[in-house]
């Protein structure tokens, strides 16, 4: 994987891809590698390869990141999947409030970035409404 990064660093995209390649034929799960080569699809602006990777890398990993729900947001806006790329950057947001992509994405298409708790933390979260009072 590393040297597939190298390789993408030089803009060697067809090298790291078959790298990458070589590496997922001996671990096919391995979510490192699948994010990896979904960087490359992106940037050989190969979208839909792009978001197959990212959606393996997803089911690979067993847990979403930030970064890898806005990639795969950026990919879906490329083929015209508005809707979900929508739901992509909300998610991220959801993880990562401060997450700039994500939140730049969502103005760019027209939408205001809600501001939400970070998962985990809205379990715990003290609610911040209160239940009117009936006087008597």
């Amino acid at each position: 994987v590393e040297a597939a990064r190298g390789l993408q660093k030089n803009r060697l995209h067809r090298s790291a891809e078959s790298t990458l390649q070589e590496a997922l034929k001996l671990d096919p799960l391995n979510p490192h590698a699948l994010m990896a080569l979904a960087e490359v699809f992106q940037e050989s602006e190969k979208f839909s390869e792009a978001i197959a990777a990212l959606i393996r890398a997803r089911e690979a990993a067993g847990t979403d990141t930030a970064q890898m729900l806005a990639m795969l947001g950026a990919c879906c806006l490329k083929v015209e999947r508005t809707a979900s790329a929508i739901r992509y950057f909300e998610d991220a947001l959801i993880l990562d409030p401060r997450h700039f992509s994500a939140r730049r994405s969502l103005l760019a298409l027209g939408r205001k970035p809600v501001i939400a708790t970070p998962k985990g933390e809205a379990d715990d979260a003290i609610p911040t409404h209160r239940r009117p009072q009936i006087k008597h």
